[in-house]
């Protein structure tokens, strides 16, 4: 069996703790699950349950022998503490209960997986998939958990021997199921996945065939390939249900884990540097929020890259619609001129239409003329390609871009290596004491804030560095996709399609200004001479948060063109709605929808095109995005939390401090307003086409029918543009970001008053 093949690598493993069933068999005839197999899986959730009752009792009822820092941290800490530990107990113990009650669908499922093989390896599938190294590292950052557990256990703590020994089994146990759950879901979801792609190509060789009408060995490969996805879809929801208990309880753990283990980490850092030596707790907490989070990504992104796959072949069911409306529209005349037979999209001369560009002359695509498509971004695209952002591509014709030659090649890679140089001197210069100097004038919660903010703008650009050079081709394809749009919209209706994208040179002035307006602000904040290290910092950082903030116009930009696509059909469209046909007379009327038949097929298509531009915009843009969001939340966070901390001091606010605030609420507000608006307004045009066609006016059942297969297609499903999956980004991430930013402006200015009190604490114990 193919899928126990595929499994081989962590089956014994994941039997061993009774996470898989003990099969037999390695074919359909004889593959079960044995008698010892089943009391196995019994015995072990058996002795859990008996363990997490005797030693949960023990943890909540004597949870001041537990304590690692006694008499050192206050009761909440050793509240969070208690209930960490009691939920680590449960989480294991859950996961093992829920897969061993659950062992016969888990044997079903991946019988039913077992079967479906055959068919894909009768059609040449041969795929198989290993996460050795994926697994390595994880297992390497779990032990890391309970190797530090052990030194702060037992050389920081006052826990006697045998709570030590309990202590450091329960870490060991939650840290080995944690992580056998991940690895055993990363390899049974990728293999689903593996499968769903191979169904996913077949799929788009089937629709990439051009005939006028499909033989019955076509519709009965199409209606195979619908099967076994439909039996795919059962299989995956057996498998959640197999794993749903288990996810539950694991996530609730891990989220209170990294909550707690990050409120303890953040307590620590505030903790004056006199105190900190007896408060430190840092190696734990960070071993912890790194393995919890680690496990949680592998989880997540094993399920996204399988809902992934299912869209897609949604998505590539719906591109065969237009094929089949070829048959439909087969009795119509065809047209022997280009334009003038065609409806304006406008309904009145199109040379006036904020959507066009007047031709002095008929213009043809074939033409090689200076291409006016990006002429509002050009500033932007030569910045880009400049710092290694973009690759400097070359202009083949008006509507044909190729990728850049060896030399341009060699100058970006070039470019790449010295901002990964200066970065790895930046990192090194913020984990010694060489950035000292940039934090002046801080409190211990003030400067953990700044050192944070620094760190984060220097990820944020390295990823979208390494991003962008990974997406190199991908972006190349978008602008030749939106080139060849806009040649057939040409060649179809003689217009040339404006893009209203003058807002990137104001925004890059704005970049330019609010940064050099920063740098100038830091220089003179700086106490004493400044040290070449410390103009070092100061510059990369404002030319890295610049770079960041330009590409963020950049993909505004790049769906404000889509946007302007999608309204150009969208008006097409629009004419053949009631209310537009009731405006004409009845053989104007008549002559316009004899045209609806072609215009709907041009329709759909150029649909279809401009939403797989956009999800691949998206796909291009999206870690970026969702690094750069954080790193903006974060920002106006810190920025409003100083400007509390100025207006509220009693000596006077430094006003040095204030315009830095300032500035960089000014730059990052903007900039989410941009990125907010411009997805928003493509979204809606995207999901506006299907509303707008449930109004066309059509008389004749054939129109009707042509209507009524555009509308059950994919077109009518919404869309959306996210954060690398995590949120959507439309108009309304504005308000989650700011309600988000006050939630945790309270959080640090509590953080402040409670550094407060400990210095308060420590002034009254040596007055005493």
């Amino acid at each position: 069996m193919k899928i126990l093949s595929d499994l081989r690598a962590v089956t014994r493993i994941t039997q061993l703790g009774g996470i898989m069933p003990i099969f037999y068999g390695n074919d359909l005839e004889n593959f079960r699950i044995g008698v010892g197999g089943r009391l196995y899986g019994q015995a072990v959730a058996l002795v859990l349950v008996v363990a997490t009752v005797f030693i949960g009792e023990d943890v909540l009822f004597s949870a001041q022998e537990y304590k690692i820092m006694r008499h050192l941290q206050g009761d909440t800490e050793d509240i969070n503490r208690t209930i960490e530990t009691l939920f680590c107990i449960w989480s294991y113990t859950s996961v093992v209960l829920a897969f061993v009650l659950n062992s016969a669908k888990h044997y079903r499922t991946l019988r039913d997986v077992a079967k479906l093989d055959e068919y894909l390896q009768l059609h040449g599938f041969q795929e198989n998939y290993s996460c050795r190294f994926l697994s390595f590292g994880l297992s390497i950052i779990s032990a890391s958990v309970v190797i530090v557990a052990y030194y702060y256990v037992h050389y920081r703590s006052d826990i006697n021997g045998a709570r030590e020994c309990i202590l450091l089994s329960i870490y060991a146990l939650q840290m080995f199921y944690s992580c056998m759950f991940a690895i055993y879901l990363r390899c049974i979801l990728k293999c689903l996945t593996q499968r769903i792609a191979f169904l996913n190509q077949r799929l788009d060789n089937f629709t990439r065939q051009e005939k006028l009408v499909y033989d019955k060995e076509d519709w009965r490969e199409l209606s195979n390939l619908i099967e076994t996805f439909c039996k795919f879809r059962y299989v995956t929801e057996n498998l959640n249900s197999v794993t749903g208990v288990a996810l539950l309880f694991y996530f609730g753990f891990a989220f209170y884990t990294v909550t707690n283990q990050s409120y303890l980490a953040f307590s620590t850092l505030t903790t004056p540097m006199q105190l900190r030596s007896e408060y430190d707790t840092m190696g734990l907490s960070l071993a912890w929020v790194l393995a919890e989070t680690a496990t949680m990504a592998v989880i997540c992104s094993s399920f996204d890259c399988l809902s992934s796959e299912y869209k897609s072949f949604d998505s590539l069911l719906s591109a065969m619609s237009p094929n089949t409306w070829l048959i439909d529209m087969a009795p119509h005349k065809q047209r022997t001129q280009i334009h003038s037979r065609r409806i304006s999209p406008y309904g009145a001369a199109i040379y006036n239409d904020a959507f066009m560009r007047q031709l002095t002359a008929p213009a043809t695509p074939e033409a090689v003329q200076p291409n006016p498509v990006f002429d509002d971004i050009n500033t932007i695209l030569w910045v880009l390609k400049a710092s290694g952002l973009l690759p400097i591509y070359e202009q083949v014709s008006s509507y044909e871009v190729a990728p850049p030659k060896k030399s341009n090649e060699f100058y970006s890679c070039f470019v790449r290596g010295v901002v990964h140089s200066l970065t790895i001197f930046n990192l090194y210069s913020l984990m010694t004491s060489n950035s000292k100097q940039l934090f002046y004038s801080y409190r211990e919660t003030d400067n953990v804030n700044q050192w944070i903010e620094l760190l984060l703008c220097i990820i944020t650009y390295t990823l979208t560095v390494l991003v962008c050079a990974r997406n190199t081709k991908s972006i190349l394809q978008i602008l030749n996709d939106i080139l060849k749009l806009d040649a057939e919209v040409l060649r179809q209706f003689g217009i040339k399609l404006s893009n209203s994208c003058n807002f990137s040179i104001k925004f890059l002035f704005v970049i330019t200004c609010c940064q050099t307006y920063i740098m100038v602000l830091k220089f003179f904040g700086v106490p004493g001479t400044i040290t070449p290290t410390s103009y070092v910092l100061i510059g990369f950082y404002a030319i890295q948060n610049g770079l960041t903030a330009t590409y963020i116009v950049f993909a505004a930009a790049l769906l404000r063109i889509v946007c302007i696509r999608f309204q150009f059909i969208n008006q097409l469209l629009n004419n053949y709605t009631y209310v537009q046909q009731l405006k004409l007379g009845q053989q104007q009327q008549q002559s316009s929808m004899e045209s609806f038949p072609e215009d709907s097929l041009f329709i759909y298509r150029t649909h279809n095109k401009l939403l797989r531009i956009y999800k691949s915009i998206n796909e291009c843009c999206s870690l970026i995005l969702v690094c750069f969001l954080g790193y903006s939340f974060y920002t106006v966070t810190t920025n409003c939390y100083n400007l509390f901390v100025q207006i509220s001091n009693n000596t006077g606010a430094s006003q040095n401090i204030l315009q830095w605030c300032l500035a960089w609420l000014c730059l990052h507000t903007s900039l989410l307003a941009l990125l907010s608006r411009n997805c928003g307004a493509t979204t809606h045009e995207a999901n506006e086409t299907s509303q707008i066609l449930a109004r066309v006016y059509g008389k004749s059942k054939e129109f009707q029918n042509i209507i009524d297969k555009f509308l059950t297609k994919s077109i009518k499903q919404e869309v959306q543009f996210t954060a690398y999956g995590f949120f959507a980004i439309d108009n309304s991430t504005l308000f989650k970001i700011f309600s988000a930013v006050t939630t945790y402006l309270v959080i640090l200015i509590q953080f402040k008053q409670l550094e407060d009190s400990k210095l308060d604490d420590q002034t009254g114990t040596q007055a005493n």
